[in-house]
């Protein structure tokens, strides 16, 4: 067990490792404008924290809407969530209240396991023509690719739970056992990950100089691909919006780590 755990976070450093050279690549000087890195000053990162706000705001708004008709398993973490309205904002708008820049670029857009093919033990990437629902205005829009990073830790968290999931409600006991391993796994994964893009994106312009603000731009793109998922999985898959919820949970209670 413990050579497959070393095997499984090798292969998640190199898929950590492939997604920071991809943002090397994108934030590699060029004369082409479509491609070229752009500063974002820190009003337009403030803005994109403005952003994340509003879908705050609105997805708690629709969660309390929709609260009574989800399955009762997941009413604890609703009315939990619900009740850190204001923990929530604080979280947030704390990014802001850095005022920094941060050097934009193309990015992938829609970064998830799904976008990645295992090769011979490495990644190829797939897949660029980001969110097919969004504008291609929009998808060609240039942003912190940190946006993708974001991505794939989410993308890991569906993964272990979406797994949990199979056992079924007839097991349910086991997954409360089981939590304090789902966070160990994410943790170690999310490491694995994020110690390779270290490497892979090295000193490109687009990944902050200093380390607090990547974390925080990180984080803030976390929860806003979260809150994104919890309005998805309410309109599309009630039964799974426990997973996002549980995550949003998780990054309130980390705090000032991940926010």
């Amino acid at each position: 067990l413990a050579a497959e755990d070393t095997f499984f976070a090798s292969l998640v450093r190199i898929l950590g490792l492939r997604t920071g050279e991809l943002h090397a690549a994108f934030a590699a000087p060029t004369d082409d404008e479509a491609f070229a890195p752009e500063m974002a000053s820190p009003e337009e990162v403030a803005g994109w924290v403005d952003g994340v706000l509003a879908e705050a705001g609105s997805t708690l708004d629709l969660l309390k809407r929709r609260g009574s008709s989800l399955p009762d398993e997941v009413a604890p973490d609703v009315e939990r969530l619900l009740g850190l309205r204001e923990e929530l904002r604080r979280s947030v708008k704390s990014v802001a209240g850095q005022n920094f820049g941060v050097v934009k670029t193309r990015h992938h857009g829609d970064y998830h396991l799904g976008q990645v093919l295992v090769v011979s033990n490495d990644f190829e990437i797939i897949d660029f023509e980001g969110e097919p629902a969004r504008p291609l205005a929009e998808r060609r829009k240039k942003h912190s690719p940190l946006r993708d990073v974001a991505g794939m830790l989410r993308s890991f968290d569906y993964a272990i739970r979406s797994a949990l999931m199979d056992l079924g409600a007839d097991r349910a006991d086991q997954l409360e056992t089981l939590e304090p391993w789902v966070r160990l796994w994410k943790e170690r994964t999310g490491r694995s990950f994020l110690d390779g893009y270290r490497e892979g994106v090295g000193d490109a312009a687009s990944y902050p100089e200093d380390e607090e603000q990547a974390r925080a731009l990180i984080g803030l793109f976390t929860l806003e691909k979260a809150l994104y998922e919890i309005r998805y999985e309410l309109d599309n898959r009630p039964d799974w919006v426990g997973i996002p919820i549980k995550s949003v949970l998780d990054l309130l209670e980390d705090g000032e780590e991940d926010l």
